[in-house]
């Protein structure tokens, strides 16, 4: 079973192999404060994955360094040194300065 999410942040430790593109998106907490009687988590490190073409598609261009939206599914996955950890694999990847664009001209 899979869960749907949306992120929003910067793109970080950007690797290119093989036509995949794989960088970290941190988000913070959404507050400061916690519901009385739960815990605030803080920063969570998001592993991201996608195809180059999505990527670039997704970006003005090279110089674009507005935060990424990306929406996405979680899925189990194994790295290089055989530990399993939880990545994103993104459906669709925007860039802010893309999206402000697309909107002005709608």
């Amino acid at each position: 079973m899979t869960a749907k999410i949306t992120l929003i942040g910067q793109p970080q430790q950007v690797q290119i192999r093989n036509g995949i593109v794989a960088f970290s998106i941190v988000t913070g907490p959404a507050s400061n404060t916690a519901p009385k009687g739960l815990v605030l988590f803080k920063a969570v490190t998001y592993r991201v994955e996608c195809s180059e073409r999505q990527y670039n598609r997704g970006r003005a261009d090279a110089q674009d360094k507005s935060e990424l939206i990306l929406e996405g599914y979680l899925e189990p996955r194994i790295d290089e040194q055989g530990k399993p950890y939880v990545a994103v694999v993104a459906l669709s990847v925007i860039s802010k300065q893309v999206q402000t664009a697309r909107k002005l001209e709608q």
